[in-house]
């Protein structure tokens, strides 16, 4: 199977090279937005279970006081917006980076075909 990954690969130009080499980046950064975007989720989660751990101790708990935000639930609207946006910045890498792949799929195909 590897010998047939490399006879395709030898088959491509320097150009389609460097474009799967940069599409790989891309997938690079699609994974770490993912996995972000899903670890911003335990955080909130716990915060809204317990509203209660931001007069304690903790990351929330400091960075709630450094905010100066007088209500809570404030400042639970605003991470709960927060990590809508995490999410959504993490979709949109991945939109992007599977239609960048499908674009050249299509176009290393039609060629191949030639």
């Amino acid at each position: 199977m590897f010998e047939q990954i490399t006879q395709l690969f030898r088959l491509l130009t320097v150009d389609e090279r460097r474009t799967l080499l940069r599409l790989q980046v891309l997938v690079l950064l699609m994974s770490f937005a993912e996995v972000f975007g899903v670890l911003s989720i335990g955080p909130f989660m716990a915060l809204v279970g317990n509203i209660d751990q931001l007069q304690g101790d903790g990351l929330l708990a400091d960075i709630y006081r450094q905010a100066g935000i007088a209500e809570p639930r404030h400042f639970l609207i605003i991470i709960g917006a927060l990590v809508l946006v995490i999410l959504g910045l993490g979709t949109a890498i991945s939109i992007y980076t599977t239609w960048q792949f499908a674009m050249y799929g299509n176009r290393v195909g039609a060629k191949l075909s030639i």
